[in-house]
């Protein structure tokens, strides 16, 4: 670009040929700068997911196979929400983006 801009002020006036040359190189740096934005993003993204992974085997390595009551840690590492949909049913997300829906027995 600056060999494009070096030639021009040597012929000294207008040429339409490094206007549109320079548009070029323009556009071109514009889009790389997008794309190197773009897999920053990615990359960022990746680095999350991968902690979050690490985190929960992590967690579950630590954890033994049997539950002996309510562990309300482990209910808040693997929960993102649990809503109630109806009398007897309820709705659980977890962090990992599973979504699943639970009958719940209701005895009066």
């Amino acid at each position: 670009m600056l060999t494009l801009i070096e030639e021009n002020a040597k012929q000294g006036s207008i040429n339409e040929n490094f206007d549109e040359q320079y548009h070029n190189i323009a556009e071109r740096i514009r889009g790389l700068k997008l794309k190197k934005l773009k897999l920053t993003q990615e990359n960022r993204l990746a680095e999350t997911f991968s902690q979050r992974i690490d985190d929960v085997d992590h967690c579950l390595k630590d954890s033994t196979c049997t539950v002996g009551g309510y562990d309300d840690e482990l209910v808040r590492r693997l929960l993102q929400s649990a809503k109630v949909i109806g009398k007897d049913k309820i709705e659980i997300q977890f962090k990992s983006g599973i979504v699943m829906q639970q009958r719940v027995a209701y005895y009066e």
